[in-house]
């Protein structure tokens, strides 16, 4: 709030959508996932409370007329239950606001997608970083090529968007682990 009244650019086009102004939240920190590439990996994770959460959003959209809200942190989704509390709190106060994360797809079940689209979530950022089997298990990411092609038609499904990161060039790396993430 210290920035709210600043000359910066408040216009982001967040997942497609021209959404303004978009306030940037980071709400937890830490993640207690092993990925080999990640500088917070294996941190204590730990969340501001899924209502005073919602309070905060609530005091944004009605002090300085937020109109969305992306949480650019580590992992949204690593509690689901506090997820699912945010999402039923955005309901239930009738908020109404937009808003994306970043997660893993083994954090979301298909019942919390929905209410994540339901509460206004309308992206999702997710790190596949890799197709192959092999590189994923490199990466020590603890997710399986099938945990992405199972997920993403169902948040598709629900009207989110997607972007997704990848990594590439890691040692042992082949031309067909590359191959394996162009399908």
């Amino acid at each position: 709030r210290h920035f709210i009244n600043k000359p910066y650019n408040w216009h982001l086009e967040m997942f497609d959508r021209k959404i303004s102004p978009v306030v940037t939240i980071n709400s937890t920190r830490g993640c207690p996932f092993s990925c080999m590439f990640c500088g917070v990996a294996n941190t204590k994770f730990r969340g501001i409370n899924p209502v005073r959460l919602g309070t905060y959003i609530s005091d944004l959209k009605s002090k300085y007329g937020a109109k969305g809200i992306y949480f650019r942190e580590d992992n949204f989704t690593v509690q689901p239950k506090r997820v699912e509390a945010f999402c039923d709190f955005l309901i239930s106060e009738k908020l109404n606001i937009s808003w994306a994360c970043e997660s893993r797809v083994n954090n979301l079940s298909p019942k919390l997608i929905e209410k994540m689209a339901k509460s206004g979530c309308v992206g999702l950022y997710i790190g596949i970083e890799s197709g192959s089997e092999k590189m994923l298990a490199y990466m020590r990411k603890g997710e399986r090529r099938e945990h992405f092609i199972n997920k993403m038609p169902i948040i598709h499904a629900n009207g989110l968007t997607t972007y997704t990161s990848w990594v590439y060039g890691l040692p042992s790396e082949t031309e067909e682990d590359r191959i394996d993430s162009d399908k």
